[in-house]
């Protein structure tokens, strides 16, 4: 029997389960949810869906919220995230995300997704975790890795990694049940292209009760020249596998629009020599394409027989405003 390919919906399945999380090359995404949002020009960040974006082969998601009327309404910034194209279009929802997560991992049990937790735009304290916990996590809390500890990836398949970057009562939630915290974590607005591990760590207990740093190069509001640089540089500073080490794509310096913005960092990134680098962590990308996240996930040692791959059943079409900067785009190429 011919082994199965490796592609974006099994390419976990590959690895030896025995290897902490943060020791794998991930592919990851900025700003995930806004393939449909308002405000566009400014906000839309991704291409690809949730759902899309996971048969990819992303498994690291920045899923932002804002808490209104109980809801958690998927958010970058002022826009409001959608379901679809359309200005009557329903908004998108935190159930609707962690729907698509679950469905995928019980299609693909022996992947895992890191689930980073943030409130977008809105301030409501511990109030916003307790709340998400509540409608999100407690009636099916044995789909997510809730321990503030690192796991292996055998203890984490099948499961959602929550990494918590709001805060919490200490009352109601512990190490056991509140997710890996990730408060830490750095919103380091400089055009800084080495400066970037300054107060970028965060403490995260292990079974052993060691400490894991948290090191983020998140300098977005460098130019893509300037982004090229920090991201490389972040690479070359050999980051320790034992750490959660997550190096952004994204900027807004120069032209302040994700779609232009990104183009020349991609373009960079696809001719960029991952293999050689080794071990590099976690990449965040704006507009992130199959092709590169496979660039990024064929960096890790394939030791184990994959899983048969499955299909999206999600099919996307790009709106009017996307075919006509895609043509803008390819005449900008650099």
């Amino acid at each position: 029997m011919k082994t199965p390919t490796v592609n974006g919906s099994n390419w976990m399945s590959a690895l030896d389960g025995a290897i902490p999380i943060t020791a794998l090359n991930i592919p990851g995404t900025h700003d995930s949810v806004t393939k449909y949002c308002t405000f566009s020009l400014f906000s839309q960040t991704q291409s690809l869906t949730v759902e899309e974006q996971l048969y990819a082969g992303v498994r690291y998601f920045d899923m932002r919220f804002r808490l209104k009327n109980k809801e958690f309404i998927c958010a970058h910034s002022i826009s409001d995230c959608k379901v679809s194209h359309g200005l009557f279009a329903k908004k998108l929802l935190a159930e609707d995300i962690v729907a698509i997560c679950k469905n995928f991992l019980e299609k693909n049990p022996r992947e895992t997704i890191l689930f980073q937790l943030k409130e977008d735009n809105t301030s409501s304290g511990d109030v916003f975790f307790e709340l998400f916990y509540e409608k999100h996590i407690q009636k099916d809390n044995s789909s997510w890795f809730l321990e503030n500890r690192t796991p292996s990836l055998d203890e984490a398949r099948g499961k959602i990694i929550l990494l918590r970057a709001v805060g919490i009562s200490d009352e109601k939630f512990n190490d056991h049940n509140s997710g890996i915290n990730f408060c830490g974590y750095p919103y380091v607005g400089t055009t800084q292209t080495t400066d970037f591990r300054t107060g970028n760590v965060s403490y995260i207990k292990d079974a052993n009760t060691a400490y894991t740093h948290l090191f983020v190069q998140d300098s977005y509001k460098q130019t893509p020249a300037q982004k090229i640089i920090a991201m490389n540089a972040f690479i070359e500073e050999k980051p320790d596998r034992n750490n959660y080490n997550i190096n952004m794509a994204n900027c807004i310096g120069g032209i302040p629009c994700p779609i232009f913005t990104s183009h020349k960092i991609n373009v960079f990134l696809k001719e960029y020599d991952f293999k050689e680098k080794g071990y590099f962590g976690i990449v965040g990308l704006d507009f992130a394409t199959a092709g590169l996240c496979r660039k990024i996930y064929m960096c890790n040692d394939m030791t184990q027989t994959p899983e048969i791959p499955t299909e999206c059943s999600e099919k996307s079409k790009d709106s009017l405003t996307e075919i006509i900067f895609n043509m803008l785009r390819h005449f900008f190429k650099p």
